[in-house]
């Protein structure tokens, strides 16, 4: 038996490398006590290495293990589980192989395009060719067919599987008919896009095929059709993509953006930065962003600057970049517009109600700000995290309304700034101070006050541009040069800044999409909320709002018509699948609490049942966000999950942009029962900590019992802190992706209060302090960092192709309000098998709690 027991060890080494051998050589003693003995030592083994991720080895073990302990029922059930398991993960990394060589080979296509410019140019063939796809794809109205079978009736469904098979027929015959400008042209270009309309009419026929033979009867037939045509549809698409990037304009933009996506999708185990078509992509892309700056294109600079950027994270110069091409691009976006010709417009819209509103002024936005503010935001910069380079901050204020007299588009607003030498003398007055600010052996709040009084006299003098405006443009670009997260909050963006820090506003509950020209549509309604109750379901067409059309209303406008003073109606006229005529809704507008703590299964009647599995215990809370209730409402329903026999949890983190600190500090110590949290600590602050059990809330919920959290590369802030301290306090396994790093702390100061009001009239949001784990790690990713957020114990990758899969399908039962219990069941059975994460962590639990007794001997070795 002692060699049996020791063969074992040698593989363990062999797997996962000597160190950890070293430590399971110890976990698997030689002893001559007998199979079942040797079996439980080599499931100790499994469960080491499932923990750490290594499945395929744990699936081995458990395999030896059970030929050791025939009779042992928990070892042939965790040799199934893992069975179960890898067979759908094998499908997920074939998919993500799949995906990677689908986004190779669209690189290598449009570097063929680059390369065949002559070839396209002649005879005007590459525009022709996008005019005859465009042409092919005007009428095609099918791209969301599949989705809209979730919302539709019986009869509408039929009638929309007639009109998809007609309309996927008839693009296909357009989409081929393309070919015809390529006739006789032996080209590797034109040979690769006939290859490419082959494989698109081929997806066309699957489509069709499985929408001809698929049932639509009931919901729950629907549901099945949903499943088995979603893929084709993806597949068709992309299919269709391809020959789009064949006809681009441009297409580097398309290449940089399938790199982008091709190192996501592979990872650690390529670098494709060594691969022929990245240098030939990168240095194209680099060329268009220069020639892009020579001829002052600031959106083309843009894109090609934010491409790279994006690619090479922790380049200095193309970050450097990026901001002087986001701030051109952003004053071309509000100043850029010549009033002459919003008037114009303005009075052709009177007559003319096809011509859609297009929102927000540069007026309206500036309206309210004043010298004194920025004067006062100057006086908090004392607080912020790090010694401030007022230098360097007053260089970027100063850059702010110099590149706004450099663009010639903003002489539509601004009248003198078309007068070339009044212009030239505003400019040449900047660089005067930038110089003299530039030379000084010390710069100080006082210059950076100075500064802005230069500018405006230098502007009276000259351009005359309105004082609200150089008072913004200084402050942004002035907060610009410490951080992303630093911002002031001007008097046209305090509302709705305040519904954000609240989680809560008064209206009708509901969450709105608008395409230009379209009537609004309802993406949601919120749970419990007005609308939810009045009856108003995900789809409907909001064609009025108290009368007045929305269709050709800005969503801006649209949110201020539904919103309104807490006990107020509106009305809106609704227009609905499955019934012949609008009709009218009257909703009593009510406070809205946007619900942050999410389950498994949504009942009928919007509540949550957050047991994930109750056979084996566990536990599936989701938090949205970190927002005034969010503890109250997780401690509740942890509670609940106790007395309902749950002993594991699910905590999923994940697509959570964080929130309230207070709120995240009181989630962990729902799990923690002693030791720090969090610390705060900037270089005007003393270090200030929270521990557990300090936060007045008594004894936590759950600080016993297996517990995962998920995360990815969207959960920021407030998640980082939660995922952070659980696992530095080793209290729960971390499953997911990196998370963002966003792990500083931001105070707002109240710059002007409205004491007829009692709120706030302008606000700043400061950077104060840097958040800290209990380890002293450093959540927050500074530039050129390479460790930041939380690292997950286990990664489970995900591809774009995926996620969008899996969170169609819980968007579905998120917001089913009425459902065939067996329906909801089969789309969440399905929802579980495609979030692989999610299935990760069920999978692991329920592992531990088969061989309970093994996690904890190899827990004491």
């Amino acid at each position: 038996m002692r060699k049996t027991v020791l063969r074992y060890s040698v593989l363990v080494s062999a797997i996962i490398g000597v160190g950890l051998a070293f430590s399971l050589v110890l976990a698997v003693p030689a002893n001559d006590s007998g199979p079942k003995e040797a079996a439980s030592d080599v499931s100790a083994v499994a469960m080491t290495l499932a923990i750490n991720g290594r499945f395929e080895g744990a699936l081995r073990r458990f395999e030896d293990a059970a030929k050791l302990d025939t009779d042992n029922a928990e070892l042939a059930s965790s040799v199934k589980l893992l069975k179960e398991y890898l067979a759908n993960r094998s499908k997920m990394d074939q998919g993500r192989a799949e995906e990677y060589d689908r986004a190779v080979a669209r690189v290598q296509r449009c570097l063929l395009v680059i390369a065949s410019e002559k070839f396209l140019a002649k005879d005007d063939l590459s525009e022709k060719l996008r005019e005859k796809l465009d042409d092919a794809l005007t009428d095609y109205d099918g791209g969301g067919a599949v989705s809209d079978l979730a919302d539709v009736s019986t009869e509408k469904a039929s009638e929309l599987q007639t009109k998809t098979l007609k309309d996927v027929d008839q693009l296909r015959k357009n989409v081929e008919g393309t070919v015809k400008l390529l006739k006789g042209d032996k080209s590797e270009f034109s040979q690769t896009y006939n290859k490419l309309i082959s494989e698109f009419s081929k997806r066309c026929d699957l489509y069709n095929n499985a929408w001809r033979s698929v049932k639509l009867g009931s919901k729950a037939e629907r549901s099945v059709a949903i499943k088995t045509l979603w893929p084709l549809q993806y597949d068709q698409a992309v299919a269709l993509g391809d020959i789009e990037a064949m006809t681009a304009e441009k297409p580097w933009r398309i290449a940089i953006t399938q790199i982008r996506l091709a190192k996501q999708l592979i990872g650690e185990s390529v670098d494709v930065s060594k691969k022929p078509w990245y240098a030939k992509v990168v240095t194209m892309v680099s060329e268009q962003g220069e020639k892009a700056l020579a001829d002052q294109d600031w959106h083309e600079a843009l894109s090609a600057y934010w491409s790279l950027s994006e690619l090479k994270r922790g380049d200095d110069k193309l970050r450097a970049k990026v901001k002087i091409c986001r701030r051109h691009v952003r004053v071309l976006n509000m100043y850029g517009k010549d009033e002459e010709e919003e008037k114009k417009k303005s009075d052709k819209k009177k007559d003319d109600p096809t011509d859609e509103d297009t929102g927000v002024t540069w007026q309206e936005m500036v309206a309210g700000a004043d010298a004194n503010l920025v004067e006062k935001a100057i006086e908090k910069l004392s607080r912020y995290v790090a010694r401030v380079d007022y230098r360097k901050v007053a260089a970027g204020a100063l850059d702010s309304i110099k590149i706004l007299a450099l663009t010639p588009e903003a002489g539509a607003s601004f009248p003198k700034l078309k007068d070339e030498t009044l212009r030239k003398k505003f400019i040449e007055s900047l660089e005067s101070m930038g110089r003299d600010i530039a030379a000084r052996d010390r710069v100080s709040q006082m210059d950076l006050q100075l500064a802005l009084n230069g500018v405006l006299r230098a502007s009276e003098k000259t351009v005359e541009i309105p004082t609200t405006v150089l008072v913004v443009e200084f402050a942004d670009g002035m907060l610009e040069r410490l951080d992303k997260f630093s911002s002031m909050i001007w008097p046209h963006d305090v509302s709705e800044f305040q519904k954000q820090i609240r989680g809560s506003f008064v209206g009708a509950g509901v969450q709105i999409f608008k395409e230009p020209k379209e009537p609004l549509k309802v993406v949601t309604p919120i749970d419990d909320a007005p609308a939810f109750r009045a009856g108003i379901k995900r789809g409907d067409l909001i064609l009025a709002v108290d009368g007045k059309e929305t269709k050709n209303l800005h969503v801006s406008k649209l949110v201020k018509l539904i919103t309104g003073q807490r006990g107020t109606k509106v009305v809106l006229r609704i227009k609905r699948d499955g019934r012949s005529k609008p009709f009218d809704v009257t909703i009593v507008r009510e406070p809205i609490i946007i619900r942050t703590v999410k389950g498994w299964r949504r009942h009928s009647n919007g509540k949550w049942d957050h047991m994930l599995d109750k056979e084996a215990g566990v536990g599936y809370i989701r938090v949205t966000q970190f927002a005034d209730k969010t503890a109250g409402d997780i401690k509740r329903e942890l509670a609940t999950l106790k007395a309902d026999g749950a002993k594991l949890i699910i905590l999923d983190l994940r697509f959570n942009p964080g929130g309230r600190l207070d709120s995240a500090i009181q989630i962990a110590d729902e799990f923690l029962a002693s030791g720090p949290i969090v610390s705060t600590k900037g270089i005007n602050s003393a270090e200030a900590g929270v521990r557990a059990s300090s936060t007045g809330r008594g004894k936590g919920e759950f600080e016993q019992g297996e517990l995962i959290v998920l995360v990815n590369e969207q959960s920021a802030s407030a998640s980082e802190i939660v995922s952070g301290a659980l696992q530095d306090l080793h209290r729960g396994m971390i499953l997911g992706g990196r998370t963002y790093g966003k792990g500083s702390v931001q105070k707002v100061y109240s710059l002007r209060w409205d004491p007829l009001a009692q709120r706030p009239v302008a606000q700043m949001k400061l950077t104060t302090a840097y958040y800290y784990l209990p380890s002293k790690r450093l959540l927050h990713r500074k530039p050129g960092a390479k460790v930041w957020g939380v690292t997950p114990d286990v990664k489970v990758p995900f591809t774009p192709r995926q996620i969008r899969y899996w969170l169609d399908i819980r968007y579905n039962t998120d917001l089913l309000q009425e459902v065939e219990p067996k329906q909801l069941t089969a789309e969440l059975n399905e929802q579980l098998r495609a979030d692989l994460q999610l299935n990760t962590a069920l999978m692991l639990l329920k592992l531990k709690q088969l061989n309970s007794h093994d996690s904890a001997k190899v827990a004491s070795k």
